[in-house]
């Protein structure tokens, strides 16, 4: 007999309901008139993730606030999956500290069906009692589709890294 099990170890993240499990819970969708968007479609690991298709040009975003309880370098991640995209998509992660007006953004593109890539920001200062708001945009030729999973936005970078494993 062959036993298999799957340990997955994810961060303290500043963002609730980061993978999606309870939908899109706690999360401001912007833009995404004409968008056809399911909360449990190809994650990464659970049941949860924002899944994204649009016969027109995609151009929409999602984001949280959340009000930082200690001095700290943060820097956020996403899992991103999907495909039929092209060399001019942008799939983004983004951080704005409000208070300050900083802002770090980690790219990527779509790779496939469940060729999952890990954009990371740079850190960021963060004072205890600043406002910071975690953006993801999306945006894509028409046709394109995919699934992001796993935002994380944490006080220590390398955290947000993943191993290329599974």
């Amino acid at each position: 007999m062959k036993t298999n099990c799957t340990l997955a170890v994810v961060p303290d993240s500043y963002i609730e309901n980061s993978d999606f499990e309870n939908g899109n819970e706690l999360w401001t969708v912007s833009n995404a008139d004409g968008v056809e968007i399911k909360w449990n479609d190809t994650p990464i690991r659970g049941k949860g993730a924002m899944h994204f298709y649009s016969s027109s040009a995609l151009d929409f975003s999602i984001e949280q606030t959340v009000e930082i309880p200690e001095n700290g370098t943060y820097a956020a991640c996403m899992q991103v999956q999907g495909g039929d995209g092209n060399d001019a998509d942008d799939i983004s992660v983004e951080i704005t500290n409000v208070t300050t007006g900083e802002v770090v953004t980690a790219s990527t593109k779509l790779n496939g069906w469940c060729e999952w890539t890990n954009p990371a920001t740079d850190s960021i200062k963060v004072a205890a009692g600043d406002t910071v708001r975690v953006r993801v945009g999306i945006k894509a030729k028409a046709g394109a589709w995919g699934s992001i999973d796993d935002v994380f936005f944490v006080q220590n970078r390398r955290i947000c890294t993943r191993d290329k494993e599974r």
